[in-house]
């Protein structure tokens, strides 16, 4: 891009060309407008955040009430895999019961799966937090306009990551 060394830019997105003159003979005159870069700094104390957000140990507490609440939805999945009702009578919970949910002799080895189970995913939701407040921290730190065709793009792509997602679930976005 020649102007990118005179001018110290570096352009981005789709260019809008405007065509000034266009005669025989003559030297062609048009503008070339486009988003630009914009220059960012990373606030002095990102790293430090970063190790205050993202270095403590994450510690969870599954309680028995967890896990009992993951194995009333699973009872209700059963009832709707079933074809009946939710609001049916649930399935009895006994080692019967936990040998038909796959490779499980009774029902407390069903109970261990769930609580590992649900705290691993009470980690990852800890981490996803903390990822999130570090995201929120540098968005409020950087001094930076950032171009409408950098929001215009990721707009774009998370409606049509949300169209993809929803049709799926085969469902549509209407």
């Amino acid at each position: 891009f020649p102007s990118h060394d005179k001018h110290k830019i570096t352009p981005i997105g789709k260019p809008v060309i405007n065509l000034k003159k266009l005669a025989e003979g003559n030297e062609v005159v048009f503008s070339i407008e486009t988003d630009v870069l914009p220059e960012i700094t990373i606030p002095k104390d990102l790293e430090a955040q970063a190790k205050k957000l993202l270095s403590p140990e994450i510690k969870t507490e599954v309680t028995a009430d967890d896990v009992e609440q993951a194995l009333v939805e699973i009872q209700r999945m059963r009832l709707a895999h079933d074809g009946k009702t939710v609001e049916g009578e649930l399935p009895a919970l006994t080692d019967e019961f936990a040998k038909t949910l796959g490779n499980f002799n009774t029902l407390d080895e069903v109970r261990t799966i769930l609580k590992d189970n649900i705290e691993h995913e009470k980690v990852h939701q800890e981490i996803d937090k903390r990822h999130e407040a570090l995201y929120d921290y540098l968005v409020d730190s950087l001094d930076a306009k950032i171009p409408q065709s950098i929001v215009n793009f990721e707009i774009d792509k998370r409606i049509a990551q949300l169209e993809h997602d929803t049709s799926m679930a085969g469902h549509t976005l209407d």
